[in-house]
Order: structure tokens, then C-alpha cells, then sequence
């Protein structure tokens, strides 16, 4: 499967006067191997908090707990001179962890055992429902 962290978006939530922002990441994937049959679709984009990536990674550590995962590129940027975080919507920043995410999922893929994981596979493809599958599991 072919995997890319495309692009960053800036969005907001909450009514007029109470404004979150936060950023999202679009993932596309296309399935190279004709014979796999776990994936949803062939072609397929879907947009990603970074919290999203948090709960997989924390999903797949209970999960796998004999497996070294990747880890995931920073939440905040924290400068060590200066002991507080800067501007999370930085642009240099958001790229810097996009591809950082897209690293993460690459080796996630590479993996002979967690690539076949169907919420792994559900978290590149399944637009819907996906959050709700992993609290299924019990584990968070």
C-alpha cells in the first residue's frame, strides 16, 4: 500500500465567540498489491487529527506489546532554552510534523504484522465509525 500525509488544514470548532482550532491531515493510500484483500477501497483519502494518530499508536501498544513502535513526531513545539511551547500553527512546524506522520505510517505498513491489523487499515480508509471501533476493543 502506498501511503502519503498530502497536506496540513488549519479548521475551528465552537460557536461564534468560543473558537478551537486545531489541524488536520489528509491521508491518501492506494493499494498496490491486487491480491490483498483487507483493504476497504483501492483509492482513498481521509482527514486526521493528530489526536486520531495518538489513539492508534496508544491502540496498537496495548495491542502489540511485543512490537517496538515508531513514534509519533511531537505534539507542540518545545524549544529547551526557552521551557514553553510556541505557535502549533506554525507552517514550518505543521510540515515538519506532517511528515513526520507520514514517516509513522510508513513503518507502521512495513511492518509484516501490523500492516494487516484491520484498525490500522480502518484508520487510512474508514471515514466513519473508526473511533468507535477502537473503543470497541476495550483497550482504551
Amino acid at each position: 500500500m502506498e501511503i502519503c500525509v498530502t497536506e496540513a488544514e488549519k479548521r475551528e470548532t465552537g460557536a461564534l465567540n468560543v473558537r478551537d482550532f486545531y489541524t488536520v491531515y489528509l491521508i491518501e493510500t492506494k493499494v498496490t498489491d491486487t491480491n490483498w484483500n483487507g483493504a476497504l477501497t483501492q483509492l482513498s483519502s481521509i482527514w486526521r487529527r493528530y489526536s486520531e494518530f495518538e489513539l492508534l499508536r496508544n491502540y496498537l501498544e496495548l495491542t502489540y506489546p511485543y512490537i517496538v513502535l515508531p513514534p509519533l513526531p511531537e505534539k507542540k513545539v518545545m524549544y529547551a532554552w526557552q521551557k514553553v511551547a510556541s505557535d502549533t500553527f506554525d507552517p514550518d512546524f505543521v510540515d515538519r510534523r506532517r511528515a513526520g506522520l507520514e514517516n509513522f505510517l510508513l513503518r507502521v505498513a512495513s511492518h509484516p504484522i501490523l500492516s494487516y491489523d484491520h484498525l490500522f487499515v480502518g484508520f487510512l480508509q474508514q471515514a466513519v465509525g473508526w473511533r468507535e471501533n477502537i473503543k470497541e476493543t476495550g483497550e482504551l
